[in-house]
């Protein structure tokens, strides 16, 4: 019987060119960029271009006069005017806004609530503690001679 062998082609010198592997003498020399052009200078992104938008002033008529404001605070009034209209959402929208918008106002309401965390919590660790069996290992092992374990 004659068996048929598949050709198997020896790689030139010591690399193997195939899958993932380019020719050497295509591949990027060294200092050399795969996208020379790149992204340009000065080039905006997205919330920078966003920003600009809504800084950006426009003619609005309110009660019959036009003024001229920016794209946000126009904005904002469109949101009040629904809200004020019976809008739910706009309405919600509205509060969650001056609920962030107030650092000072609740900065005291934020202090005592953390005073109060502190202290419910200190207070779990306090039963926490009370809770667990005493060894004597746990006192040698934080360096406690035996004088002061028999003082406790």
């Amino acid at each position: 019987m004659l068996e048929m062998r598949k050709k198997v082609r020896k790689p030139r010198g010591s690399y193997a060119v195939g899958y993932a592997r380019p020719p050497a003498s295509s591949q990027y020399q060294p200092g050399q960029s795969g996208n020379p052009q790149g992204r340009p200078k000065g080039v905006r992104n997205a919330s920078s271009m966003a920003r600009d938008a809504l800084e950006r002033t426009v003619n609005v008529k309110v009660k019959r006069t036009w003024r001229k404001m920016t794209v946000r605070r126009a904005a904002y009034l469109r949101v009040a005017e629904r809200a004020a209209a019976g809008d739910a959402k706009a309405f919600d929208y509205l509060l969650s806004l001056e609920s962030e918008e107030r650092p000072g106002s609740d900065q005291a309401e934020t202090q005592r609530s953390a005073a109060k965390d502190l202290a419910i919590l200190q207070d779990f660790f306090d039963r926490r503690r009370a809770s667990l069996p005493q060894h004597e290992h746990d006192d040698e092992r934080r360096g406690a001679s035996k004088e002061e374990r028999e003082n406790k």
